[in-house]
């Protein structure tokens, strides 16, 4: 059988088996609170190196029943996809 997908899980460190997995991804997706804004860590540096940014993905992680969303230009400041 062969697998249509691969995901690799990098370590949110920028440790050698990270790094592996970035270069052999063909696609990144940042996961995180959005109210908890913090800068670019090694590694999402490291990805942002590596990759366009029509290859990286963010995923921002509202609190539940929120009635309006903020802070996502500030995440895509510091993140372009």
């Amino acid at each position: 059988m062969e697998a249509e997908s691969v995901l690799f899980i990098a370590t949110p460190e920028a440790t050698p088996w990270s790094r592996t997995a970035i270069r052999q991804a063909d696609q990144a997706v940042f996961v995180a609170q959005a109210s908890t804004h913090t800068a670019p860590s090694p590694l999402e540096t490291f990805t942002m190196e590596v990759m366009s940014p029509d290859q990286r993905r963010l995923v921002l992680i509202h609190p539940h029943r929120a009635t309006r969303v903020t802070g996502t230009a500030r995440w895509l400041d510091s993140r372009p996809v």
